[in-house]
């Protein structure tokens, strides 16, 4: 388990993605070979591939600095599900119900931002929308053993969430800044549960691993937006809602 608090704190214990990466080692679920991430959140801050980059490190219990290395084409192994502005709107509640799902206009906009890596978040449950902090692992380690493992918690895909952290001229990372408490736990498949698994045609153990574990809420591998609009938490007239 690990949550978020103040930098004074943060050296004492670590948080943020420092954190997931410790809780990673701590459950020798690190020396990744291979890893693929799937994020269900319920708001999206202003991310860009530097920031997914330090998640996908963490998510192998690696530390993020100027000597990190990670392949250029890292983010065809994340997936970030959101709801898109038409699945708000088929919803059985529709956009009333969706004031607690956020994505600011002007992040989504922004250059930076990995729209490639959105899918639209539609529920298992017909109709439903949902308030989901889940990132699922799947992958094998260098000694080609697969694993797969969730995290639980509050934490939305956001620095205010995971904590931000600048590089200094030394090419190590500075303090860690986190503006959000966020608690959250790393959760493993049984070991019993992946041996002798069928594994996909990527060598990855399949999404239904999780079964009996977590209840995997959203509809895999979810939908490309495919020049759809993200929900940003409001509507206009342009929406076509009225």
């Amino acid at each position: 388990m690990f949550n978020s608090g103040t930098p004074s704190e943060v050296i004492a214990h670590p948080t943020g993605l420092p954190g997931l990466s410790n809780a990673i080692q701590t459950l020798h679920l690190d020396k990744v070979q291979t890893i693929e991430l799937d994020y269900a959140a319920s708001a999206l801050g202003a991310i860009d591939e530097t920031f997914l980059q330090r998640l996908y490190m963490a998510a192998q219990g690696l530390s993020f600095d100027s000597a990190s290395r990670t392949a250029s084409d890292f983010t065809k192994n994340i997936r970030i599900y959101y709801p898109t502005l038409d699945t708000v709107k088929g919803s059985i509640g529709g956009p009333d119900c969706a004031g607690v799902i956020s994505l600011s206009k002007t992040h989504y906009s922004s250059h930076s931002f990995p729209a490639g890596c959105l899918r639209d978040h539609v529920s298992t449950r017909k109709g439903m929308l949902s308030h989901n902090k889940l990132l699922f692992a799947r992958g094998w380690h260098v000694d080609g053993r697969p694993f797969a493992w969730v995290y639980v918690g509050s934490a939305n895909i956001s620095e205010s969430a995971w904590g931000a952290q600048k590089m200094l001229k030394s090419g190590k990372m500075g303090k860690l800044t986190m503006r959000n408490w966020e608690c959250g736990v790393v959760v493993p498949v049984p070991k019993e549960k992946l041996e002798g698994l069928e594994l996909t045609d990527d060598g990855l153990p399949p999404m239904s691993v999780f079964e009996g574990t977590i209840e995997v809420p959203f509809q895999h591998p979810g939908e490309p937006y495919k020049g759809r609009r993200a929900w940003f938490g409001e509507v206009t007239r342009g929406d076509g809602l009225t």
